[in-house]
C-alpha cells in the first residue's frame, strides 16, 4: 500500500501523517503462527517535521531504522530520542507513541511469533529500546531484504521468511557492544545526574532513572558507572546525603522536613542512613558545623 498525507483518530489508535510512505501487509499461516517468527508488516517512511503515531496497542513487536533524521519515542517503559543511523525496538502490544522532528526516512517492520518475546527481553535488557551498531548491515539487509520482496512481490516461504526476521534479531542480541555504543549513551548521563538533583525528594528508582536514556537497565548501570565512577544507586545514595549535609548546615529546617527533602520518607531510615555516611546522626553534624 503506498499513499501521502490523511489521518485517523480512534479510541485506541491516532495518526497524524505528513509526508509520503509505503507499506505491505502479510498475514501467517496458522503453521507458522505456531513455531516461528514472522513479519506482519514492512514500510518504509519519509515523513515531514511532526509526523505522529500513537497507539494503545497493536499486537506485535516493531523494528525501526532511522536513516535519517529524528524520532522522539514514549512508552509506558521509557522516553527518548532515536537519531539517524540509530535501530528502535518497541514492544506494541503496550502503549506507544512517536513523532518525527523534521524531515525523517525510517524503514520499519512489525514481527510476532512464538520466540518474538524472548528475543526482545533480550535485546531490552542489552542495548535498550533505542540503539546504534557498529556492524549494522548485519541486522540491516535482512531488514531491507524482507521490506524488497514484498515491496516486489517476490515469493519467498515461511521458513526463509523466519530466518530473515531471526537473522535481525540474532544480532542485535549478540553483536559486540562498542565503544561507539557507550559514547552515544554518555551524553545522557549528564540529563540524569541534573534530574536526580532536581527530584531527590522522589523515589528514583533504577527502572525509572535507565528510561529516560532509552536503555536497559543493566546497559545503563555500565554507561552510568563508566561516566560517573558510581553505580546509580550509590549515586542517588550520595546525592541525598550530600543535600542533607547542606541544608542541616545552612538552614534552619527541622531534620523531618530535611528528611522528606531529600528522598526520606521515615525518619530513623534518614538518620541511619546519614550516621552510615556521615558517621554521626544528622543533630551532631548540625552542631559541630553551625
Amino acid at each position: 500500500m503506498t499513499g501521502e498525507g490523511g489521518g485517523f483518530l480512534d479510541s485506541a489508535e491516532k495518526h497524524i501523517w505528513g509526508g509520503s510512505f509505503d507499506y505491505y501487509t502479510y498475514t501467517p499461516s496458522l503453521n507458522a503462527k505456531k513455531v516461528l517468527l514472522y513479519p506482519l508488516e514492512t514500510g518504509f517512511f519519509h515523513m515531514l517535521d511532526g509526523h505522529c503515531t500513537e497507539r494503545d496497542t497493536y499486537p506485535s513487536f516493531q523494528i525501526m531504522y532511522l536513516k535519517s533524521g529524528e524520532l522522539t519515542l514514549r512508552t509506558n517503559a521509557m522516553q527518548g530520542v532515536a537519531h539517524g543511523g540509530q535501530f528502535v525496538l518497541l514492544d506494541c502490544y503496550q502503549y506507544h507513541r512517536y513523532q518525527s522532528v523534521g524531515p525523517t526516512e525510517m524503514l520499519w517492520m512489525h514481527f510476532d511469533g512464538q520466540a518474538a518475546r524472548f528475543y526482545y527481553q533480550q535485546i531490552i535488557a542489552k542495548r535498550g529500546s533505542i540503539f546504534a551498531l557498529e556492524q549494522d548491515e548485519k541486522a540491516l539487509h535482512p531488514l531491507k531484504t524482507i521490506y524488497n520482496i514484498f515491496r516486489s512481490g517476490t515469493y519467498l516461504s515461511e521458513t526463509m521468511l523466519a530466518k530473515y526476521v531471526t537473522d535481525i534479531l540474532t544480532w542485535f542480541v549478540d553483536a559486540p557492544v562498542g565503544q561507539g555504543d557507550v559514547d552515544r549513551s554518555s551524553h545522557d548521563i549528564q540529563m540524569v545526574m541534573t534530574y536526580i538533583a532536581n527530584h531527590l525528594d522522589e523515589p528514583l528508582d533504577l527502572h525509572q532513572l535507565a528510561a529516560m536514556t532509552g536503555l536497559g537497565e543493566r546497559s545503563f548501570i555500565r554507561v552510568f558507572k563508566k561516566a560517573t565512577g558510581y553505580t546509580p544507586h550509590a549515586y542517588v545514595m550520595d546525592a541525598r546525603i550530600n543535600s542533607a549535609r547542606s541544608m542541616l548546615s545552612n538552614s534552619s529546617k527541622p531534620v523531618e522536613q530535611i528528611a522528606l527533602n531529600c528522598g526520606y520518607s521515615k525518619l530513623s531510615v534518614f538518620c541511619s542512613a546519614f550516621k552510615s555516611k556521615v558517621g554521626m546522626s544528622p543533630m551532631e553534624y548540625r552542631r559541630r558545623t553551625l
